[in-house]
């Protein structure tokens, strides 16, 4: 029998986030994320997701918070996914197939109070969704845009940091 202060962590479930983080850290020098013209190895995912998690905190994000993300297929917005679950955040993502209104609605239920916006597929209806999304108090975007905050910019700004998993707390 183990003693009560003492806390039995074997049987506990690891989060979504701290599966990522341990799987990236393993090899880092592998490449996690491939593209046209691009890569992004373990590491950078690694470095990428600790970077959008300052520059998300910077913004506001608070733990319990839900985040809206309206987006292509691609390894930076997969990158910002665990990072705001990271921070405790509950992430609702928004299909790029879908009507403004079901996005609105879907923004609505989950009380999404931050959206992320990639740019370069989804600037208009971004915009569109910065204006008449209901208690979406900051908005950010991949990419410079007319309307929120570059988290591209913001990251690179927020220079080194590590990844936290505060999900599970």
């Amino acid at each position: 029998m183990t003693h009560p202060d003492l806390h039995d962590t074997i049987h506990e479930a690891p989060t979504s986030v701290s599966l990522a983080l341990r799987a990236l850290r393993r090899h880092p020098e592998r490449v996690a994320f491939q593209w046209d013209g691009g890569a992004l190895t373990y590491a950078g995912a690694l470095d990428l997701i600790a970077r959008q998690q300052a520059a998300l905190s910077a913004a506001g994000a608070r733990r319990g918070e839900c985040m809206a993300l309206l987006s292509a297929n691609r390894a930076e917005v997969w990158c910002a996914g665990v990072a705001a679950q990271g921070l405790g955040l509950a992430v609702t993502w928004l299909h790029p197939m879908g009507s403004l209104n079901d996005h609105l609605d879907q923004i609505a239920d989950a009380g999404a109070t931050l959206l992320v916006v990639d740019v370069p597929g989804y600037r208009d209806r971004g915009g569109e969704h910065a204006t008449r999304a209901e208690g979406v108090r900051t908005t950010l975007t991949l990419g410079p845009a007319e309307f929120g905050q570059d988290l591209h910019a913001a990251a690179a700004a927020a220079g080194s940091a590590a990844p936290r998993d505060l999900a599970g707390l």
